[in-house]
C-alpha cells in the first residue's frame, strides 16, 4: 500500500463516494435502485482495496435494497472468498467479459 498504488486510488474513490452518500442521503432515499448501486460501488472498491469488512457491509446493503439484481448477489458471494481471490476473479472477469455486468 503506497500513495500511488491501485489500492490507494480505490480507497480514495470509495471515500469520495461515501461522502457523497452522506451528503446527499435524503436524495438517495427517494431512489432505492440508485442507493443500492452506490452501496455496490463502494462495497466493490472497499473489497478491491483490501477492506473486506467494510466492503461486505456495503454489498450486503446493496443486496437488501435490490435483491433482484444477480450482479449484487454474486459480488457479495465472491467477497466472502477474501481480497486476493476477489481481486483475481474480478480482474479475470473484466479481461474476459469487459461488458458483462
Amino acid at each position: 500500500f503506497t500513495p500511488n498504488s491501485v489500492s490507494a486510488r480505490e480507497t480514495a474513490v470509495a471515500n469520495a463516494l461515501a461522502i457523497i452518500l452522506q451528503k446527499h442521503a435524503t436524495l438517495f432515499q427517494s431512489n432505492q435502485r440508485l442507493l443500492a448501486h452506490h452501496h455496490y460501488q463502494i462495497g466493490h472498491l472497499r473489497c478491491m482495496s483490501g477492506n473486506k469488512a467494510a466492503g461486505m457491509e456495503h454489498l450486503e446493503t446493496a443486496v437488501q435494497l435490490a435483491p433482484h439484481l444477480p450482479r449484487y448477489r454474486l459480488t457479495h458471494l465472491l467477497a466472502h472468498l477474501g481480497t486476493s481471490h476477489y481481486r483475481r476473479i474480478y480482474r479475470w472477469k473484466t479481461a474476459v467479459f469487459p461488458q458483462w455486468f
